[in-house]
């Protein structure tokens, strides 16, 4: 991106401020901040996690991209445009599809048959790119976090709705959604148009329940491996893959505490935030 528009946006008041002037650009702008791309290998293997409602979820049908006249908008589709969400891992994906203690969920496991080739929002020294990929990650509202987390997050007295702050913090990602006059899959959307026009399989994002990540500073940092993530693929993407099983789950109240994470907005952080810190 030309130094000019950098400049120009993180100048912006405020958060709308900068989503208006960053979407208002040149495609061409839009795209020079897009991050590397990411190598899913053959014989990967992914998780996709689904609520019971009554009815079992054991055919084949029921874990490949849902009908688009029954999809509604989620964090990277808009209504009638579905895309499979997957992860590497299967721990966090009770928190992503908001499941209650003891209550009852299906979990498929799927199997790379060959290489999938997605986009990221991973990239170093672009700091408009780091706030992309923390706005892909927010949550949506208060009420994705548990009391725990909601407690450990007041204690940082970090929120100052400054865009070198959103920057700046890790935390950010729990708090974003309270500066955005907008939805913010609204934005989410148009993040995944961008990443979706260069890599038409799909792409990599994180989750905020997942073991934090920060891209844009002097290196990208993941605590997990670039590949450990969450991945959005298209129809393009999802052929790739082959169902292995599905299992019926409970989700146990050992499961949830372990799925807290407001060790995450800990004092901890602010050791990694050090490490991490972006210049100015």
């Amino acid at each position: 991106m030309e130094g000019r528009f950098e400049k120009q946006l993180l100048q912006c008041k405020s958060l709308d401020e900068f989503v208006t002037m960053f979407f208002g650009l040149s495609k061409q702008q839009q795209m020079s901040v897009l991050g590397d791309e990411i190598r899913i290998p053959k014989g990967t293997r992914l998780y996709r996690a689904r609520k019971y409602e009554g009815i079992p979820l054991t055919h084949e049908n029921d874990w490949w991209l849902p009908p688009a006249d029954k999809k509604k908008k989620g964090r990277f589709n808009y209504p009638k445009k579905p895309v499979l969400y997957v992860s590497t891992t299967d721990f966090i994906l009770p928190r992503e599809i908001g499941l209650n203690v003891n209550e009852k969920y299906y979990l498929a496991k799927y199997e790379c048959k060959e290489d999938i080739r997605v986009g990221s929002l991973l990239k170093s020294h672009n700091r408009i790119t780091c706030l992309l990929h923390k706005i892909a990650m927010a949550v949506e509202s208060a009420e994705k976090l548990t009391e725990d987390e909601k407690m450990e997050l007041q204690k940082c007295k970090c929120e100052d709705g400054s865009i070198s702050n959103f920057i700046g913090d890790l935390n950010s990602v729990f708090y974003i959604y309270k500066y955005l006059h907008r939805d913010l899959y609204d934005i989410t959307n148009k993040i995944a148009d961008l990443l979706l026009q260069k890599y038409p399989e799909g792409f990599r994002y994180c989750s905020c329940y997942a073991s934090i990540e920060a891209s844009g500073g002097s290196s990208v940092v993941t605590l997990a491996g670039e590949l450990v993530a969450n991945y959005a693929l298209t129809e393009a993407g999802a052929k790739k893959l082959k169902l292995i099983d599905t299992a019926e789950r409970l989700y146990t109240e050992e499961e949830y505490k372990n799925n807290d994470r407001k060790m995450l907005i800990s004092a901890n952080l602010k050791v990694y935030n050090e490490y991490y810190k972006l210049k100015n």
